[in-house]
């Protein structure tokens, strides 16, 4: 922020400025602005502009015909008198041919947002867009002077960049191959995931195997498909252009290739041979690097190990390429006969190298490193992170309920793009003094120590990135497309349940495993989730279990049973852990209740040839909380609770979750989906009660004294009487 010049009344406003044309008098919106097709990549290109092109061609004919007789009665005055008489016809004809044509273009242009001033209590702040994303016109590198006059640069990376079928599906909707050997390019046209037509339906494309056929799915299986005279009526592009994959925040201009150095390239003339351990631009030892050059076709190859062997540095050419440990790029650039890679020296300016050999020969190359399995480091960062992505997820279609009518390639599933893992760049950041001297320079000092650019082709799976380091990785989605479990950076789980027909979350935990929690309400009425069947990891065995409406711990059923008997085997979706300690709860209540007496019933657990009594707790308005530990024995599927006494009772809001574990569930309306009741990390729940407009008017806490109203509201609309 820079102080404010002009002085008036208010206290703070923004002003926006779009881009104009330099006519000074007359400004114009312009619409040519700088755009980034890829990292690194600038054109200008029009943006916030369409054209509506009409041509009215009109044709009309006429004709018509006519026809009459002229007479004509004559008297001579004589006598006798003389009298005649004459007639003629006649016949017209008339036809006329009319043409026309007319051309009319509409060119409407939406202004493209340049700058913004932000005044607030006498400084201001000025955001100005440098280079915009050419498919949804949002600024993709902006600017923003600090306290010190200086440029904050924010540049946003869009995931299509990386992940070509997160991009537009514009790019080959409609296409049709009419086998046209001019097309190089087919195979960026139509690939696997576009579906096209078959038979008046619709296959989805697996491979290409010839210049006019693909191999396509159906929804009975795989068949061949000639790909001429056929178009792409659903694009594999997804459309997800909106979506983020890296951040970068900076002093200098991240886009201006200018800025940013290869290391391999500085390594490589400071090096006696051509195999060495490449340095990061952290200063850490990564990988071993081999350089090799084919002189019989001109080829420069970067061979890359990840760990050393004693054999890569002695591998010849053909071995190489043939080591699937080894990856590898490779230049075309044509060099001197009879001499050697070490007589050369490189260069870089951008992303052009130049390998020379002093004034003699110079020939220059583009790098191109689409893997990223070399560093780029920049300088001047201040924040940098990214985010990784992954499609073909592996879902368990009877874990939620359902049954997938076709196969997953048939409807493009494994192409569905969902996040995968978040990066953040942790190093030391630069200090102008020693760290005891507390000297700081607040203007310059604070960057990172060192940056290299996240590389999406490798990831960073176990943090192989590093310095970049992942906080926290998505592990498990369910069917349709929630978030059901993923983990931090200390590897500590998280996971949810999902119900009323995978729509609602009905339970979260942490530090648990998705398969490790389980939860029922009994308020789910979909037919899928009868007695027997998996109800939110839970499998019941007794046959005679019964869902009552008679009463209910939360929302209106509870299970009516005289043994709870719980599956904890190899087909329970409920997949514990031998030898650790898990914790079952819920709510139980017999058909009879005296109010007067809250002391609560005598309930026993079986499980694993043995007999726990479950401590009694206090009734709250008939219900009694259960609440007990057991160690999980693979040798042991069954676990049952019954009453002391062996009567008949309820059970409701039942649970099981890990010992270290914290729990919360969710009970909902099944006719609207609104929550009624959230269940805390004991069990204890709290109410919401709705009138009849479904407005929130009271809540209901549930506490071992009994349930208490914590908050009512109420709201009234007074209506004006009309005179009749």
């Amino acid at each position: 922020m820079i102080a404010a010049v002009e002085k008036s009344g208010y206290t703070s406003k923004v002003e926006y400025f779009f881009h104009t044309q330099d006519h000074s008098s007359d400004p114009r919106i312009e619409n040519c602005v700088d755009v980034l097709t890829e990292d690194g990549k600038t054109k200008k290109m029009r943006l916030g502009e369409t054209f509506d092109f009409v041509v009215d061609q009109r044709y009309n004919h006429s004709q018509s015909y006519g026809g009459g007789v002229s007479t004509q009665f004559m008297l001579g005055a004589y006598y006798p008198p003389l009298i005649g008489v004459s007639a003629m016809p006649s016949v017209d004809c008339f036809e006329e041919d009319v043409k026309s044509v007319a051309t009319s273009k509409i060119i409407y242009r939406t202004g493209v947002l340049k700058e913004t001033r932000a005044y607030n209590n006498g400084s201001v702040v000025t955001t100005t867009n440098l280079q915009y994303d050419p498919y949804t016109g949002k600024p993709l590198l902006t600017k923003v002077t600090n306290e010190f006059e200086q440029p904050v640069y924010n540049y946003t990376m869009p995931a299509y960049w990386y992940y070509p079928n997160m991009g537009s599906a514009a790019d080959n909707y409609r296409a049709t191959y009419y086998g046209n050997t001019l097309l190089p390019n087919n195979t960026k046209v139509f690939s696997k995931y576009d579906k096209i037509y078959y038979n008046e339906n619709s296959c989805n494309i697996d491979t290409i195997i010839s210049n006019n056929a693909v191999r396509c799915w159906i929804p009975s299986g795989q068949i061949i498909q000639p790909i001429q005279g056929n178009e792409i009526i659903m694009s594999r592009n997804s459309n997800q252009l909106n979506t983020i994959a890296a951040n970068i925040t900076s002093l200098v201009n991240p886009t201006n290739l200018g800025s940013r150095r290869l290391p391999i390239i500085e390594q490589i003339n400071e090096k006696d041979n051509n195999c060495f351990r490449f340095v990061k631009c952290s200063g850490d030892s990564a990988q071993w690097v081999k350089i090799l050059y084919d002189s019989p076709y001109g080829n420069l190859y970067f061979f890359v190990r990840k760990d050393y062997d004693e054999k890569f540095c002695g591998q010849n050419l053909s071995s190489l390429l043939n080591d699937t440990s080894v990856r590898h790029l490779c230049f075309h650039v044509p060099l001197e006969l009879g001499h050697s890679i070490s007589d050369y020296t490189f260069s870089q300016e951008g992303r052009t190298v130049t390998i020379s050999r002093g004034n003699d020969y110079s020939r220059d190359f583009e790098w191109n490193d689409p893997e990223g399995l070399f560093d780029e480091c920049l300088d001047g960062v201040l924040q940098a992170s990214a985010t990784e992505f992954k499609s073909n997820w592996q879902h368990d279609y009877q874990d939620a309920g359902t049954i997938l009518a076709c196969n997953e390639n048939y409807l493009g599933i494994p192409n569905i793009y969902r996040n995968l893992r978040s990066n953040l760049y942790v190093v030391d950041r630069k200090q102008s003094g020693l760290h005891d001297q507390y000297i700081t320079n607040i203007a310059q000092d604070g960057v990172f120590s060192s940056f290299s650019l996240f590389r999406h082709g490798i990831g960073n799976a176990e943090n192989m990135q590093k310095p970049w380091t992942w906080t926290e990785e998505i592990t498990n989605y369910s069917p349709f497309n929630f978030e059901i479990e993923n983990k931090n950076a200390l590897g500590i789980y998280s996971a949810a349940l999902y119900g009323y027909k995978n729509s609602l979350v009905t339970a979260v935990a942490n530090n648990a495993r998705y398969n490790e929690i389980a939860f029922d309400g009994f308020e789910n009425d979909d037919p899928s989730t009868s007695i027997g069947s998996q109800r939110g990891h839970l499998k019941l065995l007794n046959n005679s279990d019964v869902i009552s409406i008679s009463y209910a711990h939360s929302g209106k059923k509870s299970l009516q049973t005289n043994a709870l008997q719980i599956d904890l085997g190899n087909d329970s979706k409920l997949v514990l852990q031998d030898g650790e300690k898990y914790i079952l709860s819920c709510w139980v209540r017999k058909n009879t209740c005296n109010t007067l007496d809250n002391l609560g019933e005598s309930y026993v657990l079986m499980y694993s040839g043995s007999t726990t009594l479950v401590k009694k707790e206090p009734k709250v308005e008939c219900w009694q909380r259960i609440e007990v530990e057991f160690t999980y024995d693979e040798s042991a599927n069954l676990l049952e609770i019954k009453h002391g006494q062996n009567e008949d009772f309820y059970v409701d809001d039942i649970r099981i979750q890990p010992y270290n574990s914290t729990f919360k569930s969710y009970v909902y309306n099944p006719n609207n989906y609104r929550l009624i009741a959230e269940l805390d990390e004991n069990n204890y729940a709290t109410f919401y009660n709705y009138d009849e407009e479904g407005i929130l008017v009271q809540i209901k806490k549930e506490t071992e004294r009994g349930i208490m109203t914590v908050q009512t509201s109420r709201q009234n609309l007074k209506t004006k009487r009309t005179t009749p």
